[in-house]
């Protein structure tokens, strides 16, 4: 594939973009620009610098640093020695690889979309042959290639969590058509609530949830997203918001008042914990449990009718996949379980005022389910999405 003449949806046909080089890597905007919505979509890049054993990859060492830390707007990192990377298909101790096979990325949408290796991969991958009779190398030598697969198949595991696409496959772009009119009336609208633990850390989820919900319902929405303190009185417009963060925050006094006119008014809110954080959902609950002493939070059994197709809902909730990557049992690239949604709902007066995900929706709806959060994989998490907003506005 010629970067030059590719499109982003020539792209997206494959979830991990490979760039090898020992010349200087220079892109044009559009490049830049192209290679930034990929990852945004979902797609991952691992890249080579053709260096060492005879190359020199300088060159492009700098000029491909250079150009993905103008795209993203951060710098390489070390990768540390806990990251699944090292572990996701199979176990390698970093530290006892040779000098120059160390890992750098770049984190983007919830997970490091940018693997970047110094050293050459390839030139070893093509000394390891999969068939026939092997080579007859020395030890030290057998180990270095050994050690240079694994960690091209680790990434590989780690940027697709183990799913090969379907060649058949269409290629799906999720674009928010912001210049499209609406009617006001019957148009829905789905701010989001700002706040101290990250309200904003993934700024295309929301809007590209509407979007999906707008295309498999065919309901009017408006893609923007408002981004609304609690405390503002144009909060009384708006019937249903969302929140997620991935840190921990709390309600001033004012935004408590706030959320509370808007429940006794017959307000609803939707939320997640961005890639289930922990700190998130404890205050989460804390929180909303201050707006009225007496709600309680609880967790929705598996045949509510949230999770069933015939229900209010689009979609069957009973068995959706959840990521999990605590599950110490197993490498991170297989952990995954399949099973109802777990959904939480604070109750009030006989009604359900929240409905929270503690598992992550928003990393997955805002690019690709990470093996580094808990949360599920981004089709089911669209499900679970537009399985709340059509419950909501029945309720």
């Amino acid at each position: 594939l010629r970067l030059q003449r590719a499109s982003l949806v020539d792209l997206l046909e494959t979830p991990v973009l490979f760039i090898s080089g020992s010349d200087e890597f220079v892109l044009s905007a559009q490049q830049r620009k192209m290679l930034k919505e990929y990852v945004d979509q979902g797609g991952f890049i691992f890249a080579e610098a053709c260096s060492q054993d005879g190359c020199n990859g300088a060159a492009f060492d700098v000029s491909f640093r250079r150009e993905m830390e103008m795209i993203f707007d951060k710098p390489f990192q070390k990768l540390p020695p806990n990251h699944p990377v090292w572990s996701a298909e199979a176990r390698l101790d970093p530290g006892a690889l040779p000098e120059g096979f160390w890992l750098y990325g770049i984190d983007a949408c919830c997970k490091t979309s940018v693997i970047y290796s110094p050293m050459s991969l390839t030139c070893r991958w093509e000394l390891s042959k999969p068939y026939g009779a092997k080579p007859q190398y020395s030890k030290v030598v057998s180990a270095e290639l050994d050690n240079a697969i694994k960690v091209g198949l680790n990434v590989v595991a780690y940027a697709t969590g183990r799913e090969l696409k379907d060649k058949l496959e269409a290629v799906q772009i999720v674009q928010s058509d912001l210049n499209r009119q609406f009617l006001e009336r019957g148009t829905l609208t789905l701010p989001k609530i700002m706040h101290s633990g990250g309200g904003d850390e993934t700024p295309k989820a929301l809007g590209n949830l509407i979007e999906v919900f707008r295309r498999e319902t065919k309901a009017m929405v408006d893609p923007k997203t408002p981004k609304l303190s609690a405390s503002s009185p144009d909060l009384e417009k708006y019937p249903l918001v969302y929140i997620h963060g991935r840190n921990k925050f709390a309600f001033s006094q004012a935004e408590q008042d706030g959320l509370r006119n808007h429940f006794i008014n017959g307000g609803m809110v939707l939320g997640d914990s961005i890639c289930g954080s922990e700190e998130f959902t404890k205050s989460m609950r804390e929180e909303f449990s201050k707006l009225f002493p007496d709600a309680k939070w609880q967790l929705l059994p598996a045949d509510h009718p949230l999770f069933l197709k015939d229900g209010p809902g689009g979609y069957d909730l009973r068995n959706v996949s959840l990521i999990d990557p605590g599950r110490g049992d197993v490498d991170l690239a297989k952990a995954k379980r399949e099973g109802p949604a777990e959904i939480e709902a604070l109750e009030w007066n006989d009604r359900i005022l929240v409905l929270f995900s503690p598992n992550d929706l928003s990393c997955a709806m805002e690019s690709k389910h990470s093996l580094q959060c808990r949360g599920y994989v981004r089709e089911d998490a669209f499900r679970i999405g537009i399985n709340l907003l059509l419950y909501s506005q029945l309720h």
